[in-house]
Protein backbone atom coordinates (compact mmCIF):
# COMPACT_ATOMS: atom_id res chain seq x y z
CA UNK A 1 0.00 0.00 0.00
CA UNK A 2 2.49 2.24 0.43
CA UNK A 3 4.41 1.56 -2.62
CA UNK A 4 1.21 2.46 -4.60
CA UNK A 5 0.48 5.80 -2.88
CA UNK A 6 3.54 7.50 -5.03
CA UNK A 7 2.33 6.25 -8.11
CA UNK A 8 -1.35 7.45 -7.68
CA UNK A 9 0.29 10.50 -6.81
CA UNK A 10 2.18 10.95 -10.13
CA UNK A 11 -0.52 10.22 -11.91
CA UNK A 12 -2.95 12.35 -10.68
CA UNK A 13 -0.38 15.36 -10.94
CA UNK A 14 0.05 14.07 -14.50
CA UNK A 15 -3.24 14.30 -15.54
CA UNK A 16 -3.71 17.44 -14.07
CA UNK A 17 -1.07 19.18 -15.78
CA UNK A 18 -1.60 17.37 -18.71
CA UNK A 19 -5.34 18.53 -18.74
CA UNK A 20 -3.96 22.17 -18.13
CA UNK A 21 -1.40 22.37 -20.96
CA UNK A 22 -4.20 21.03 -23.18
CA UNK A 23 -6.82 23.74 -22.39
CA UNK A 24 -3.58 26.35 -22.74
CA UNK A 25 -3.18 24.95 -26.01
CA UNK A 26 -6.79 24.70 -27.30
CA UNK A 27 -6.88 28.87 -26.35
CA UNK A 28 -4.17 29.16 -28.27
CA UNK A 29 -5.70 27.45 -31.60
CA UNK A 30 -8.38 29.10 -31.49
CA UNK A 31 -6.75 32.77 -30.83
CA UNK A 32 -4.72 31.64 -34.24
CA UNK A 33 -7.62 30.38 -36.17
CA UNK A 34 -9.41 34.12 -35.48
CA UNK A 35 -5.93 36.09 -36.51
CA UNK A 36 -5.37 33.96 -39.17
CA UNK A 37 -8.95 34.23 -40.42
CA UNK A 38 -9.07 37.82 -40.14
CA UNK A 39 -5.71 38.46 -41.89
CA UNK A 40 -6.63 36.18 -44.86
CA UNK A 41 -9.69 38.22 -45.26
CA UNK A 42 -7.43 41.65 -45.81
CA UNK A 43 -7.19 43.21 -42.58
CA UNK A 44 -3.97 44.64 -41.24
CA UNK A 45 -1.33 42.05 -39.32
CA UNK A 46 -1.13 44.53 -36.39
CA UNK A 47 -4.79 43.93 -35.85
CA UNK A 48 -4.51 40.39 -36.47
CA UNK A 49 -2.38 40.08 -34.11
CA UNK A 50 -4.54 42.96 -31.74
CA UNK A 51 -7.33 39.82 -32.20
CA UNK A 52 -5.48 36.99 -30.98
CA UNK A 53 -4.16 39.26 -28.28
CA UNK A 54 -7.98 39.66 -27.33
CA UNK A 55 -9.26 36.39 -27.70
CA UNK A 56 -6.20 34.64 -25.47
CA UNK A 57 -6.92 37.86 -22.78
CA UNK A 58 -10.78 36.87 -23.26
CA UNK A 59 -10.43 32.97 -22.76
CA UNK A 60 -7.65 32.92 -19.76
CA UNK A 61 -6.03 36.67 -18.60
CA UNK A 62 -3.96 34.94 -16.09
CA UNK A 63 -1.93 31.96 -18.34
CA UNK A 64 -1.79 34.80 -21.25
CA UNK A 65 -1.69 38.35 -19.46
CA UNK A 66 -0.02 37.70 -15.98
CA UNK A 67 -3.11 38.26 -13.70
CA UNK A 68 -6.55 38.00 -14.05
CA UNK A 69 -6.96 41.76 -14.76
CA UNK A 70 -4.71 41.78 -16.83
CA UNK A 71 -5.39 43.95 -20.45
CA UNK A 72 -1.98 42.83 -22.72
CA UNK A 73 -0.28 40.11 -23.58
CA UNK A 74 2.62 38.24 -21.20
CA UNK A 75 6.14 39.20 -22.60
CA UNK A 76 6.15 35.43 -22.49
CA UNK A 77 4.36 34.95 -25.10
CA UNK A 78 4.69 35.37 -28.74
CA UNK A 79 2.07 35.90 -31.93
CA UNK A 80 3.85 36.48 -35.20
CA UNK A 81 1.21 37.39 -38.37
CA UNK A 82 3.12 36.21 -41.94
CA UNK A 83 2.36 35.65 -45.25
CA UNK A 84 3.98 32.77 -47.36
CA UNK A 85 3.44 31.52 -50.58
CA UNK A 86 2.73 27.76 -51.56
CA UNK A 87 1.50 25.57 -54.36
CA UNK A 88 -1.74 26.35 -52.87
CA UNK A 89 -1.52 30.29 -53.07
CA UNK A 90 -0.61 32.30 -50.49
CA UNK A 91 -1.04 32.15 -47.05
CA UNK A 92 -2.07 33.78 -44.34
CA UNK A 93 -0.56 32.75 -41.00
CA UNK A 94 -0.31 32.87 -37.70
CA UNK A 95 2.27 31.19 -34.83
CA UNK A 96 1.84 31.60 -30.94
CA UNK A 97 4.00 30.07 -28.91
CA UNK A 98 4.63 30.16 -25.31
CA UNK A 99 6.62 28.44 -22.31
CA UNK A 100 5.27 25.19 -21.03
CA UNK A 101 5.97 26.10 -17.64
CA UNK A 102 4.08 29.48 -17.86
CA UNK A 103 0.81 27.24 -18.92
CA UNK A 104 0.92 24.87 -15.87
CA UNK A 105 2.19 24.54 -12.77
CA UNK A 106 5.50 22.25 -13.27
CA UNK A 107 4.18 19.23 -10.96
CA UNK A 108 5.74 16.51 -12.27
CA UNK A 109 9.39 18.41 -11.87
CA UNK A 110 10.07 17.08 -8.46
CA UNK A 111 10.17 13.18 -10.45
CA UNK A 112 12.29 14.74 -12.86
CA UNK A 113 9.85 15.11 -15.67
CA UNK A 114 10.29 18.91 -16.25
CA UNK A 115 8.44 21.67 -18.25
CA UNK A 116 11.48 23.86 -18.65
CA UNK A 117 12.85 24.75 -21.92
CA UNK A 118 9.86 23.53 -23.99
CA UNK A 119 7.39 25.51 -25.70
CA UNK A 120 4.04 25.12 -26.32
CA UNK A 121 3.15 26.45 -30.00
CA UNK A 122 -0.03 26.65 -32.08
CA UNK A 123 0.19 27.31 -35.88
CA UNK A 124 -2.66 28.20 -38.33
CA UNK A 125 -2.69 29.33 -41.54
CA UNK A 126 -5.45 30.09 -44.26
CA UNK A 127 -5.46 31.39 -47.77
CA UNK A 128 -5.93 34.77 -48.38
CA UNK A 129 -9.64 35.62 -50.27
Amino acid sequence: MLLVFPVLMGVLFGIVELSLLISSYNTMKLASADGARLYARGSTDTAAAAAVAAVLLENDAKTFGGSATATSLSTDVTVQVTSELSAAGNLACVTISMPMEKATPDLLGVIGFTLEGRTLVSRTCMLFE
